[in-house]
């Protein structure tokens, strides 16, 4: 597989709340920050500095017997280049699951699970500089029950834990966030999904969700996914959900319950969506998103210009997904994309989705990725720049 690490926008990681994030390899001198943001049908990538949830996904090749056995978890790290996380699964502290549900044309599977201190080749980071060591580790597999692609579908996953509404605590909260690759094949998605150690709240009862759409989402008649009943603070599947709405429950020692290190992560919580709300954003961020949200596909060339070097040809794969990558002054990244997601409605021309990359200097260096859809079904992708003013 390749080393190169690739974000994409999956529901299952991304929601308009999302802030920062910092994320550092451990062992290697470069760091990778990102910052992602859905909103309005565009998605946005760009580096940050403050620690919150990230997502990273990696799009790689799995030998063709996954496609009926699924790898286990230690197999899945190994797969993601993590050998840290690869031996923590493999040690008699990590917990093999294998259940599997099935909701909605789905089979959703959990793997395993384990909690502890530097346990990953991976850790986040903190804008103090505090490295986030102690983190809980699940790995799930998705797969259509009738063996067909995933192509553009995308699940959300967070932990819920009872007697705390979804609200307080989940994968944002808990500054989660999610490594995935897809199979070959695309049919079946394995997802690491890691988090603060949830252990302090052992004496509750933790969940695991899979949802069609994102946390506070509802589907078309206005149900959530889930009920949570305020006298028991015990979550539920809604059996009237018009979607997927899958939840396990997850095994953590009871033993490890930390009352006190509990109401001080809730403390924690508290204090940064304070810290992170309404105006405390900073006049760069303010501008980028002003920026980002005044560009349409008529108006951008009123906007920005072309960077003509940048410019690439993509030809779909057999699954209808692109993948492009690039390298441009201070900036490179690459990703794998369903053509269906940037042009919906199959019409050729540009495409409304537009990607945001930028540092903390905001619009002064900002790069702009566009996607246009041509006649023969290839997609051509180029970056653009903010005109000077």
């Amino acid at each position: 597989m390749t080393d190169e690490k690739l974000d994409q926008i999956l529901k299952h990681a991304l929601t308009p709340e999302i802030d920062e994030s910092d994320l550092r390899v451990r062992g290697k001198d470069e760091e990778q920050t990102m910052k992602t943001k859905m909103d309005k049908g565009r998605f946005f990538r760009r580096p940050a500095v403050a620690a919150a949830s990230i997502a990273l996904v990696l799009v790689t090749s799995v030998s063709a017997y996954a496609a009926v056995q699924y790898l286990t978890s230690s197999q899945v790290a190994h797969e993601l280049g993590d050998q840290t996380l690869e031996a923590a699964f493999d040690s008699p502290d990590a917990v093999t699951l294998n259940e599997a549900v099935e909701i909605d044309g789905y089979q959703i599977n959990l793997l395993g699970i384990v909690s502890g201190e530097d346990l990953s080749d991976y850790v986040m980071e903190e804008e103090t500089g505090e490295l986030k060591d102690d983190r809980t580790y699940v790995v799930t597999a998705v797969s259509k029950t009738d063996g067909s692609v995933l192509g553009e579908d995308s699940l959300f996953t967070t932990p819920l834990i009872s007697g705390y509404d979804q609200s307080e605590l989940n994968i944002y909260t808990l500054c989660g966030g999610c490594m995935s690759y897809y199979t070959e094949d695309n049919k079946i998605c394995y997802s690491i999904i890691d988090m603060d150690n949830v252990e302090p709240f052992a004496d509750h009862t933790i969940y695991l969700a899979v949802l069609s759409g994102g946390l506070f989402d509802t589907d078309a008649n206005g149900e959530a996914a889930y009920v949570y009943d305020k006298s028991t603070g015990a979550y539920s599947r809604n059996e009237s959900f018009d979607g997927v709405n899958a939840l396990f429950t997850l095994p953590v020692d009871e033993t490890k319950a930390d009352s006190d290190k509990a109401a001080e992560i809730i403390k924690s919580i508290s204090e940064t969506t304070t810290e992170t709300s309404g105006e405390t954003r900073t006049e760069s961020e303010k501008k980028v998103d002003e920026f980002i949200s005044k560009l349409t596909v008529e108006n951008i060339s009123e906007y920005a210009e072309p960077i003509e070097e940048t410019k690439q040809t993509l030809t779909p794969d057999t699954q209808g997904m692109i993948s492009y990558s690039y390298a441009y002054e201070a900036f490179e990244g690459s990703c794998k994309l369903p053509v269906s997601e940037l042009f919906p409605d199959g019409a050729t021309g540009m495409s409304g989705a537009f990607g945001c990359i930028c540092s903390e200097n905001g619009v002064d260096d900002m790069l702009i990725e566009t996607f246009t859809l041509n006649d023969d079904g290839t997609v051509t992708f180029m970056l653009y720049q903010p005109k000077s003013e």
